[in-house]
């Protein structure tokens, strides 16, 4: 370890180049004076030079993605080198510098990385310098004058373009690829001319019958400097990706992506047409009595038919599982009614399947028209989509057309929508407590928050439902901030009247806890209204995929070293992987009802319960049952060690004056918690 040391510091102090070493998860581990002093002067962010921080991170923040997997490459012994010439944009200018990086031996027999910086001069006279840089590249480069002829090809782009540098320096590049004048390769040149710094593009040579991948940068002089790789390759990947991400794999048809585009299109071109949703009637059925092998046959014909009578490829689309779109355009003084004959009749006759199996497969089918019914792509979807909810009524293939009646479930949605948008106060949004008790001695000992909607119109919404469409339209966010803030002021005026502090349980949604500006503001708010993080718990639930993101991930780190307390909620029955628990930051679990309720009813479902105490018991975390609702619950899961309850055997939730009047009333000067 000592030794390693005294080499880095030999390192960083022999050298004049800018040398920064970084550890094995690309945090700088050293950087040198001279590094540091560039990026001081020059205005850089800390995350370039400062101990601790990533840099690998930094670089793809700068949009420099190739640079960082290329240094990580070297890091995991892939390439014994990297060697790039690179632009580092400073204050609208360009300063380049030749970059090495290598191999370097840590601590524990880790490797890292160090990288030697050392600025160059790109000025037309200037090159020759890093001549040794450019021949090492494996990337092609080219040097051009203000006037656009050549100066300077390395080895990789002689190769690439097939062509000797000494036959093309001081040639004209309108001159040697005249097909390059009126492409997109003269676009982006002119928004350099115009004094944008650097562009990117992809580039199709009918010379070479390649794809370039090109990156060009204003230098000295009015000079360009490319760099350019072969990009074929990625561009039959992207090609293959595209069939893949547009069209059904099962079928070949077009996707719900692919058909909604084909919908858009229609509408900015003011076409009439009608859509068909249909769903095919007990696919389920057919799977479970056959097989699913049986099921996807049954999709592959169906699909067959309905090509048939579509009227081009892209006018039908399998949209999800056993459910398909059609789209018909009106003719001249047509409507809908002779294609949904059509659509009808596709399904009267069996679907005789390869062993000579036939399955008689019937469907519900709801159109709705354009401009009759709606006038965007998503209210179309919506509106053919509850007239095929109304055709499901019927037991066999039936066809139902959206009409105003069926307006209402889509304008609660709308309405519901609007509210979200508009002033929570006024919509009837409010949130109540529901307390958590301890099971021996009854005393309180925190809160859960629970949102509720008193909608003017439409009495209680559901949480489930108002949740799910914020979430849906965007809206969870500002939702969320509401119900913060007026929990954090309900907060501190318990605070004031009682002289006591209560640990308050708020449920945070999965969308969220990937955004940064929702947690910025998080804090922001917290800061504001002078609550203690200690007093705080975040509540997760357990039935997420907990293979969260690195930015989840980071955020719940984030809170638990504020403070705030990490809750698993509805543990027990969505969880598959309990080991990953020990690296999880969970401070608290919430045994699921679901066991809970089963006490004294199954022993099997008991037997599990007590497992799981066990189990939480062994991570060091607090343990809290919900669902408590009889006396027999309460005194298991006190036998069994977990004491903090939470339950209708207790309390319902509750409004803020009721709740504090139960709990609190009668010590106003005291403290709980």
């Amino acid at each position: 370890m000592e030794q390693l040391e005294k080499q880095a510091a030999a390192l960083l102090t022999s050298r004049k180049d800018h040398i920064v070493i970084l550890g094995k998860q690309g945090e700088i581990v050293h950087a040198n004076d001279n590094w540091i002093e560039y990026c001081c002067r020059n205005g850089l962010p800390e995350s370039l030079w400062k101990c601790e921080s990533n840099y690998l991170t930094a670089l793809q923040e700068r949009e420099r993605q190739a640079e960082a997997e290329n240094i990580e490459r070297v890091r995991r012994g892939h390439e014994p080198e990297y060697v790039r010439l690179i632009p580092l944009q400073v204050s609208g200018e360009t300063h380049w510098f030749s970059l090495q990086a290598r191999p370097f031996p840590l601590a524990n027999s880790e490797t890292g990385v160090v990288l030697y910086k050392q600025p160059v001069d790109l000025a037309m006279d200037g090159y020759l310098g890093t001549r040794e840089v450019l021949e090492s590249m494996t990337d092609a480069f080219i040097l051009i004058d203000g006037d656009l002829n050549f100066r300077y090809l390395n080895g990789a782009a002689e190769k690439l373009i097939q062509l000797n540098r000494t036959e093309v320096i001081g040639k004209n590049v309108w001159e040697v690829f005249p097909e390059a004048k009126d492409s997109v390769f003269h676009t982006n040149y002119r928004k350099l001319k115009m004094g944008q710094v650097d562009v990117q593009f992809d580039f199709y040579a009918q010379a070479f019958a390649k794809w370039f991948d090109v990156r060009a940068y204003r230098v000295a002089n009015k000079g360009l400097a490319i760099y350019f790789r072969d990009a074929s390759e990625r561009k039959a990947t992207e090609q293959l990706l595209e069939e893949k991400a547009y069209y059904d794999y099962l079928t070949g048809l077009p996707n719900r992506w692919k058909i909604e585009q084909t919908i858009q299109q229609l509408l900015q071109n003011g076409s009439r047409f009608s859509l068909f949703y249909i769903n095919l009637n007990k696919l389920k059925f057919i799977n479970d009595l056959h097989s699913h092998r049986t099921g996807d046959e049954v999709l592959k014909k169906v699909a067959e038919r309905l090509k048939g009578i579509a009227r081009s490829d892209n006018a039908i689309s399998r949209f999800e599982g056993d459910e398909f779109l059609l789209v018909h355009e009106h003719g001249t003084g047509q409507g809908y009614r002779t294609f949904e004959a059509e659509v009808l009749q596709a399904f009267a006759e069996p679907f005789v399947l390869e062993n000579a199996q036939c399955i008689q497969m019937g469907a519900s089918i709801g159109i709705a028209s354009y401009p009759d019914h709606a006038r965007d792509v998503e209210e179309l979807i919506t509106c053919a989509g509850t007239a095929m909810a109304e055709a499901k009524k019927e037991t066999t293939t039936s066809c139902s057309v959206f009409s105003p009646d069926m307006r209402f479930k889509l304008a609660r949605r709308v309405k519901i929508e609007q509210d979200l948008a508009g002033d929570l106060g006024e919509a009837g949004i409010y949130h109540v407590l529901q307390p958590q008790i301890h099971g021996v001695t009854g005393e309180l000992r925190g809160v859960e928050v629970l949102a509720r909607w008193q909608h003017p119109e439409f009495g209680a919404i559901s949480p489930t439902e108002f949740i799910q469409i914020a979430e849906e339209t965007g809206t969870i966010a500002r939702l969320t901030y509401y119900l913060i803030e007026d929990v954090f002021d309900s907060m501190k005026k318990r605070e004031t009247a009682y002289k006591g502090r209560l640990r308050t349980a708020i449920n945070i949604t999965p969308t969220l806890l990937s955004s940064k500006p929702f947690f910025d503001e998080f804090f922001r708010l917290i800061e504001e209204y002078g609550i203690l993080p200690e007093l705080l718990e975040i509540e997760v639930t357990e039935s997420m995929d907990f293979t969260y993101s690195s930015l989840a991930f980071g955020h719940l780190m984030e809170c638990q070293a504020k403070g705030i307390s990490i809750a698993i909620d509805d543990f027990g029955t969505g969880f598959s992987r309990l080991t990953t628990l020990i690296d999880f930051p969970v401070d608290k679990i919430k045994l699921d009802r679901f066991f809970v309720q089963k006490i004294g009813m199954d022993r099997k479902a008991e037997v599990v319960l007590e497992s799981l105490i066990r189990f939480v018991k062994t991570l060091d975390c607090e343990i809290l049952a919900e669902g408590v609702e009889h006396e027999r619950e309460r005194a298991f899961l006190n036998r069994m060690g977990c004491t903090i309850h939470q339950g209708y055997y207790y309390a319902k939730p509750m409004g803020i004056c009721d709740f504090e009047k139960m709990y609190l009333g009668e010590k106003p000067t005291g403290s709980f918690g």
